[in-house]
């Protein structure tokens, strides 16, 4: 007689308690599947926010840099390099460095691009007076446009002096009433008004900027410099050590001043911006760390208790069928079955609910997890131990039915047929 056989003959008669049983695996299967899939679509969205996250922020600190290039359009250069032998106290109360420099030290900062400044202008600087207007003062500023700008993309702060031309302060425009296309003279040069400043309330209202080599001939330093402007990197600690340290190493001889309100504002509120977005981000974390922490607490409580009823209500269908069937089992012990094979006519019974129930449990709680999660559509991994959860889903429903099966079994076994006919 074949034990399969006998199995599915039994199913039949009594497929009621096969029924409960099978459903009762389901239910726990598809719980404690539910739970680790709605963890791991938690686990995958947090993650997903997170670099949605990373990428957003990383866009604000793409467009911040861009309204701060902007920003420092009107702000003007915050770092000036300038000659070690200038005396700085003599230079703040002059308004610009008496001591020269190569101009060759501007094309040789550019030429080794160096990653603390941006925006780097060469100029020559003077006040003087302006024969051709009655000897007023004007401060005379040789430019010839910035040597080093380190994006392509960027527009330089100040845009180079045409040959021939001139760039003049709001205040001389207003006392001279010029206008962009009027003819000047100074100091016997003839120039053409380029354009106007716009006011800025110092001493660049009076200022009048020519070209490089006009100014180097105006004031008899050809091939010299006496300051190279530039704007500060978004460098940690101090800025200027920073700065200097890297400077150095191209032109030894020279020191670096920092407009420090103007430089510590624009690093400071760079930096707030960057704090603000990383608490955002934090924030998120934090919020959909809650909210599976929740689901965790949940799934202690609830994946435990479907687990452990449906290993209590398994064992007592089986005791229920070892004891109702004693008449049976004695007879099929006198037509020959050995003890093990009475063993499994119960164990493979079992190992049929065990598989049953984990082919309907598993895609329920998968579908039970996505919406618990909020979770609809995508395709999801996971795994226990290394083992796909539906592997590992099925095998915890064949240990749950054979673990509450075996006691029953091994009773049945052991029963003297003999004894249960005399009963019966």
């Amino acid at each position: 007689m074949k034990i399969v056989w006998l199995i599915l003959k039994e199913i039949r008669y009594r497929w009621l308690a096969f029924l409960l049983a099978m459903v009762s695996v389901a239910v726990a299967i598809a719980g404690v599947g539910g739970v680790l899939t709605a963890l791991a679509c938690y686990d995958a969205r947090t993650e997903q926010l997170a670099q949605q996250r990373q990428k957003d922020m990383e866009g604000a600190m793409s467009r911040l840099q861009e309204d701060f290039r902007k920003l420092t359009l009107k702000m003007g250069f915050t770092t000036v390099l300038v000659s070690a032998q200038e005396n700085m106290a003599e230079m703040f109360a002059r308004g610009y460095a008496a001591t020269s420099m190569p101009e060759e030290y501007g094309d040789r900062l550019a030429r080794r691009k160096p990653t603390t400044l941006n925006h780097v202008l060469p100029t020559l600087q003077h006040h003087m007076e302006w024969p051709e207007q009655g000897n007023i003062p004007v401060k005379l500023i040789g430019v010839k446009g910035e040597v080093y700008v380190q994006s392509k993309n960027q527009v330089p702060l100040l845009q180079a002096v045409p040959e021939g031309g001139a760039v003049i302060g709001q205040q001389l425009q207003k006392q001279f009433g010029l206008k962009a296309g009027d003819a000047i003279v100074f100091h016997g040069h003839k120039l053409t008004v380029a354009g106007v400043r716009t006011r800025e309330g110092g001493p660049d209202d009076v200022g009048l900027w020519v070209t490089l080599p006009l100014a180097q001939a105006v004031l008899n330093m050809p091939g010299q410099i006496n300051e190279i402007l530039a704007v500060e990197c978004m460098c940690p600690g101090d800025r200027v050590a920073v700065i200097l340290k890297e400077i150095r190493a191209v032109l030894p001889d020279v020191q670096v001043f920092e407009f420090t309100k103007v430089a510590g504002a624009r690093s400071e509120a760079r930096q707030r911006v960057v704090e603000v977005a990383a608490a955002a981000a934090k924030a998120e974390r934090e919020s959909r760390d809650a909210g599976r922490r929740e689901k965790e607490l949940l799934a202690r409580v609830v994946a435990p208790l479907m687990v452990g009823g449906a290993l209590v209500w398994v064992g007592f269908l089986m005791w229920t069928n070892v004891r109702d069937r004693r008449a049976e089992i004695g007879i099929f012990g006198a037509l020959g079955l050995r003890s093990s094979q009475v063993a499994w006519l119960f164990l493979g019974k079992a190992v049929v609910i065990g598989l049953a129930g984990a082919a309907i449990g598993y895609p329920l709680g998968i579908h039970w997890g996505r919406q618990w999660a909020g979770e609809s559509a995508g395709q999801l991994s996971v795994s226990l131990a290394g083992v796909p959860m539906g592997a590992a889903l099925f095998v915890g429903g064949l240990a749950l039915v054979l673990a509450a099966t075996a006691v029953p079994a091994l009773l049945a076994a052991r029963q003297d047929p003999a004894d249960m006919l005399r009963e019966e």
